[in-house]
């Protein structure tokens, strides 16, 4: 690990850096001022392993090159696990974390809707236990800011506002649950630390580049259809879907991140009223695949009774790879077939920003499928956790 150079710029203190949302906070706080530090913590087997996942990450942001080499001095990795008391670092290293940092961006969770109740548990609730101790003992702590997820509210229908936050609404599988269950442990300490929370929704890849490190949940149908395969996807005439842009993503949470005297608020970063159908999204991506010349099987939208009762249960029994693709869609479905705005007016207010600095998915879609297309939808596993 390097050591934090003296500097009169401030440190941003990263978990979460070779997540989707993560990675681009990290390329837009080193954009943002030549003056600015980034400690990162990344799960690896010790500090080699940690500095082999930090390069293959800066290949991906940067390329290799004299950007790549520009960026890695303005960097500290620190091997660590979120999960671990004091992340596993040694006294040493914490010291001069919790005498440097000025800021926390905790992005780091683990959003696989497949993996067991245990190993959510540790990744979103104890992961974030253990940066809010972290946090405690920063002695020039200026924010810290909470990653939660719009989908923390369950099932619940209706506009949502950020605040919504009930406990006894019933969750859709337990990802959401432990998220819900982490934020709630985060706004008990509003009156601890300088808190900020935000709640984005589905992020997808960057809206210029198309770059994205991982090609699950919202591309998944997508992917199907490319392969050829027949795809019978859940929908509701009611339900809404949501798709956010990783680096519009990370541009808004910055500048909340910056922004003074929002301390115990939190805010969706969310796609809002301009939230899609699946009809919609359909039409946007049949459209732009057909301008782009690719061979694809189109997607054919079901009622959920019809694909819970026949659909799936055909698909289990008959298809190849039916059981997956069931178990697949029927999560999907969770966040796709439900009636809900997720209410971002507070985010654009706070911020002073233009409602059309949102880029839409019919405008950037072709970018993020041409992108998985180049990279043969293989994910970055070299530094994704």
């Amino acid at each position: 690990m390097t050591s934090i150079a003296n500097t009169n710029g401030l440190v941003h203190f990263i978990t979460g850096a070779t997540s989707l949302l993560g990675s681009e906070y990290l390329f837009n706080v080193l954009a943002s001022d030549d003056d600015t530090r980034c400690s990162v913590l990344i799960h690896a087997k010790g500090q080699r392993s940690a500095e082999k996942r930090l390069t293959a990450l800066l290949d991906y942001l940067y390329g290799r090159g004299d950007m790549h080499l520009h960026m890695r001095q303005r960097i500290d990795v620190y091997g660590g696990d979120i999960r671990k008391k004091d992340f596993g670092l040694s006294q040493e290293q914490l010291k001069v974390l919790e005498s440097s940092v000025n800021y926390i961006f905790h992005a780091a969770s683990n959003s696989n809707l497949t993996d067991s109740k245990s190993s959510l548990n540790q990744s979103n609730i104890t992961g974030t236990v253990s940066v809010i101790n972290f946090a405690k003992n920063c002695q020039n702590l200026m924010r810290l800011m909470h990653v939660s997820s719009a989908y923390v509210s369950g099932s619940k229908t209706g506009k949502l506002t950020p605040d919504t936050l009930d406990m006894d609404e019933p969750t859709c599988d337990h990802f959401q649950l432990t998220k819900r269950v982490s934020e709630k442990f985060v706004r008990e300490q509003y009156s601890k630390l300088p808190i900020v929370i935000i709640r984005p929704s589905t992020i997808v890849g960057h809206s210029v580049n198309g770059r994205a490190n991982s090609f699950r949940a919202f591309y998944y149908p997508t992917r199907q259809a490319l392969l050829g395969r027949r795809v019978f996807f859940p929908a509701s005439d009611d339900g809404r879907a949501e798709a956010v842009p990783s680096d519009w993503a990370a541009d808004m949470a910055l500048k909340l991140m910056l922004k003074k005297g929002i301390n115990g608020r939190c805010f969706h970063i969310t796609v809002g009223e301009r939230a899609y159908t699946m009809e919609q999204i359909k039409r946007i991506i049949e459209k732009n695949l057909n301008q782009q010349g690719v061979q694809y099987r189109k997607a054919k939208l079901v009622s959920e009774p019809a694909f819970k009762y026949l659909i799936g249960p055909t698909l289990s029994l008959f298809h190849k790879h039916g059981r997956k693709m069931n178990r697949d869609f029927v999560m999907l479905s969770r966040y796709s077939c439900i009636n809900r705005i997720f209410d971002n007016s507070d985010t654009f207010k706070t911020l002073g920003e233009d409602r059309h600095t949102l880029p839409d998915l019919d405008g950037y879609y072709k970018n993020i499928i041409r992108y998985a297309i180049e990279h043969d939808w293989r994910d970055q596993k070299e530094f994704r956790r």
